[in-house]
């Protein structure tokens, strides 16, 4: 089993559950870019509006985005995802 699911949708409101799972990674990096990537829907492209990614390890969500293109994780929202990982490093002691 891979690492990471990945959840998006092209409307706000989500399709609900596995209906939203896009694929499976076993790195951040390639389930950001997953989640990046545009869905060909009803023959147009459509870039999602929305992604959650679920670590399959731990149990929770790994990180979340919405149609602004900022990346969060437990309410608090940085501009991009490598300020988020800089801040998770630096809470977990590793800066």
């Amino acid at each position: 089993m891979k690492k990471f699911l990945v959840f998006a949708g092209v409307d706000y409101s989500p399709a609900g559950g596995i209906r939203d799972l896009i694929g499976t990674t076993d790195d951040i990096e390639s389930a950001v870019r997953l989640s990046d990537e545009e869905d060909l829907i009803n023959g147009e492209d459509l870039k999602y509006d929305w992604a959650h990614i679920f670590n399959v390890e731990t149990g929770e969500t790994e990180c979340y985005r919405f149609n602004d293109g900022k990346w969060g994780k437990n309410d608090v929202w940085f501009p991009n995802l490598a300020t988020l990982e800089k801040e998770n490093a630096k809470l977990l002691g590793e800066i």
